[in-house]
């Protein structure tokens, strides 16, 4: 029988000061083993459905035993999502049922329990400590709504967090984005104080086409600032601009012209981890979750660096099975990293083109009106 207390490793991790984005390859493969095939043999036993799903394919936990018995591991598309109630969790014991969002009705929801959140916000302090650094001196500027606005729509709700790790204020109100009111708190900063704006790559778009309509810029880099971007880029293809476009303005509008102080990072409803990037722009995935890039039509795995669909075997929920086909291109590569850490790395390509386009940030972006300040 599989019990939490199976899992007492991944806990001590998670919650440890060890640095393990710089283990070595033995002691990151055989973390995983232990931490997903106790997490496949947990789903396994109390999740029916995916029972009956692993059983049709004929795998059983006892089959998982090395690294690359983890691949086999069944995945769940994320249309499941959509469609069925895939959920390991007693109903009383879920908390909260996190929605992505889309149009047409395309919607995902994935059941979180109390302790599928805590390790959630644990790996996000895990990643940001040892990839960003975010400075105890930090003010959180999140351009997304407080937790009370943010319901149950994933993006905005993870966002809404950030109070969690510092100091944070909120500039989405009552579906309201208010560049001016944002611009007015960062020239008032007090000394000393370090600016981490975070949201959405159109949001951040927002803000500096309202520095550019008055002719304004700020000076970030003066304060030690950063920026932090999540959801990538839901709107027409009119208003996307490409990442050294992006990185560019930020330069010249927010005065961040050293690009190791822009990062961004990936995540969906259906994963339990959010992959943040270093200060070389490159992202490192945790060795609580492992990723494939699959071949589209057989699903078997890609050559290495090769983009392929993405699929995450993820050993932190406990609400619901983490073993998750996505809608998402990208590729994983095992090279070093410029910046001295070790472990696997992420590069984000694009969505399925055949898959109706949805996501987190789209809703956000959707329901939100930027304030008429921008037009001013």
């Amino acid at each position: 029988m599989y019990s939490l207390g199976c899992l007492s490793e991944l806990e001590s991790v998670l919650y440890s000061e060890e640095d393990i984005f710089r283990w070595d390859e033995s002691r990151r493969a055989g973390f995983q083993v232990e931490a997903i095939q106790s997490a496949f043999g947990y789903h396994y036993e109390r999740c029916a459905v995916y029972q009956r799903f692993c059983r049709n394919e004929g795998i059983h936990p006892s089959s998982i035993s090395s690294p690359e018995d983890i691949l086999r591991i069944p995945l769940i598309p994320s249309s499941m999502f959509k469609s069925m109630d895939v959920r390991t969790a007693p109903e009383d014991e879920v908390i909260m049922v996190c929605r992505s969002s889309g149009t047409r009705g395309s919607v995902s929801r994935v059941p979180r329990d109390n302790t599928t959140l805590e390790r959630f916000l644990g790996s996000i302090r895990k990643s940001v400590e040892l990839l960003i650094g975010i400075p105890v001196e930090s003010r959180v500027f999140n351009l997304g709504p407080d937790i009370s606005e943010a319901g149950d729509v994933w993006f905005s709700y993870v966002m809404s967090l950030l109070h969690l790790l510092r100091p944070a204020e909120n500039y989405v109100s009552q579906g309201v984005f208010s560049p001016g009111r944002l611009v007015e708190h960062l020239r008032e900063l007090p000394p000393g104080a370090v600016p981490v704006l975070v949201g959405p790559p159109i949001f951040l778009q927002h803000l500096m086409d309202f520095l550019e309509g008055r002719g304004e810029s700020l000076d970030l880099d003066e304060r030690r600032g950063l920026v932090i971007t999540a959801g990538g880029w839901k709107s027409n293809a009119k208003e996307e601009i490409g990442r050294d476009e992006f990185l560019s303005r930020c330069g010249e509008r927010l005065g961040l012209n050293d690009r190791a102080n822009v990062r961004d990072a990936f995540n969906m409803v259906e994963l339990n981890t959010v992959i943040f990037e270093c200060e070389r722009g490159v992202k490192h995935i945790p060795p609580w979750l492992v990723v494939a890039a699959l071949d589209p039509e057989s699903l078997a795995p890609a050559p290495p660096e090769e983009m392929g669909l993405l699929a995450f075997f993820d050993s932190t929920p406990t609400s619901y099975p983490g073993f998750v086909l996505s809608d998402d291109f990208g590729r994983v590569s095992d090279r070093p990293c410029a910046c001295g850490r070790s472990g696997p790395t992420l590069e984000f390509c694009r969505r399925v083109k055949l898959v109706e386009e949805r996501g987190c940030a789209l809703k956000m972006e959707r329901d939100t009106i930027v304030s008429s300040e921008t037009r001013a």
